[in-house]
Parts: structure tokens; C-alpha cells; sequence
């Protein structure tokens, strides 16, 4: 996350790997106790590989995943939404 390395339980989301890393993005639709639906689009993040932002709250991490949450695309996005 960011060039910080982390390790998260198998299963867990994007946005527990971000969190994990001590940063956060922001969300709206998220809580912990709901259904993950990736509504809001907020938690957008690029993961290498990817061809398109994915929702940090809905995207389940898989072992090696270089995530990044602060990239210029990223914060234009965030700005336009």
C-alpha cells in the first residue's frame, strides 16, 4: 500500500489492507456492519494490473497486490465525483 509493505487475513478487502498500512481513504457508503454494495465509489484505488480504479471496500486483496491510493489519477477522480 503506498511502497508499504502489509499482511492482511486471507479474504480481506482492499480497504482492511489500507488500514492495515495505517492510511485511509475516504468512503461514504461503507460500514462495517452493512453489506459491502461499492456505491459511493469514494474508496476508488489503482492496483497494479488493473486496468481501472477498483473499490477498496468490495475488492478482496490477493497476495501481492501493490496498491496505491494517492496517485494523481486517483485524487482527480476523487475531485470530479
Amino acid at each position: 500500500v503506498n511502497r508499504k509493505k502489509v499482511q492482511v487475513p486471507a479474504g480481506s478487502t482492499l480497504l482492511d489492507a489500507i488500514k492495515a498500512a495505517g492510511m485511509r481513504v475516504p468512503t461514504l457508503c461503507y460500514h462495517p456492519q452493512f453489506k459491502q454494495r461499492a456505491v459511493c465509489r469514494l474508496c476508488l484505488v489503482d492496483v497494479e494490473g488493473s486496468n481501472k480504479p477498483l473499490p477498496a471496500c468490495y475488492t478482496t486483496v490477493t497476495e501481492g497486490a501493490v496498491i496505491s491510493t494517492d496517485s494523481s489519477d486517483i485524487k482527480q477522480y476523487r475531485r470530479s465525483e
